[in-house]
């Protein structure tokens, strides 16, 4: 009488694969999931230099000119630095940082507030 006995379980193969499909997957959400913070951030700095332009020409709508520094109405989001450059009665430009991201840094100017620039004023 022959009996086969067959131990249940993995074989060290089979968990070989699964450990290794697991880190990949984890590899590849981990590269993902810093790219999506990023571009939050970027746009984050964005909205903040659209709102801030709003700001700006709805103070230049109250007086004769634009304002010397940003106007106190205006509040920036948490991680976002904007820094007021070349202010003058008929022309502006902000630059802005994004804190956690030093590498993000765009600008906006009077002329073109409709949208904001990669580069940033001199």
């Amino acid at each position: 009488m022959n009996i086969n006995i067959r131990a249940k379980g993995f074989t060290i193969v089979e968990l070989a694969v699964v450990v290794s499909v697991i880190g990949i997957l984890a590899g590849v959400t981990v590269v993902g999931y810093g790219n999506w913070r990023e571009g939050l951030a970027k746009d984050q700095v964005k909205s903040d230099l659209l709102q801030v332009a709003s700001s700006m020409q709805a103070a230049k709508n109250f007086s004769n000119g634009y304002p010397s520094s940003i106007p106190a109405s205006f509040k920036a989001s948490p991680d976002v630095v904007l820094v007021l450059k070349n202010a003058q009665s008929g022309a502006y430009c902000i630059n802005g940082f994004h804190a956690k991201y030093p590498a993000i840094g765009m600008s906006i100017q009077s002329d073109d507030n409709s949208a904001p620039r990669e580069s940033l004023c001199s």
